[in-house]
């Protein structure tokens, strides 16, 4: 019998699936806008502040999923390192950094959006305004920070039996 998914992998699935729609919309504006550069000699109005606001949001919610599954680029300096203590204990350090680095990423941008409130920042042709899409990205690392932080004691409660292949925050290939 399979487990319930737990809160960090509903919410990162949920904001993953709309990453993705996101994208998907993303590829149709820019679809439309060349199908229309080519064959009507008319872009699409506003197709640069589409994909702009499509890219922060596919990226954004993508983060949560992203932390939780432990896909960052990394570098492999400890692949194959046996679920020790040590090892253990630096996987839960690696995860309160990286919960410690998006909060401070999500009150940086939300501090930027009240600039952007204050300054009455609009993106481009469109005209639309900036500080809701930061305030939502603010948002989306703070959801990133939390899935981080939900992997510090999973990352303390690893078994030495446990492989190295199924434990968050490790090596997956998409090294530098």
């Amino acid at each position: 019998m399979s487990q319930r998914p737990t809160v960090p992998e509903r919410t990162s699935g949920w904001l993953e699936t709309l990453g993705a729609v996101a994208l998907f919309a993303m590829m149709a504006v820019t679809f439309v806008d060349i199908a229309g550069r080519f064959l009507l000699h008319r872009p699409l109005p506003g197709s640069t502040d589409l994909v702009q606001v499509l890219l922060l949001l596919t990226a954004g919610c993508t983060l949560p999923a992203v932390t939780w599954r432990g896909e960052h680029l990394s570098i492999g300096l400890f692949d194959g390192a046996r679920p020790t203590l040590r090892e253990r204990a630096r996987r839960a350090i690696v995860a309160a950094v990286l919960a410690l680095t998006f909060s401070a990423l999500a009150l940086l941008l939300w501090r930027h959006a009240g600039d952007t409130v204050t300054n009455g920042d609009v993106i481009g042709y469109l005209r639309l305004p900036v500080a809701p899409f930061v305030y939502a990205l603010s948002a989306l690392c703070l959801v990133a920070a939390a899935v981080g932080a939900a992997l510090v004691p999973r990352a303390l409660r690893r078994s030495p039996e446990d492989t190295v292949a199924s434990a968050p925050l490790e090596h997956t290939g998409a090294a530098t």
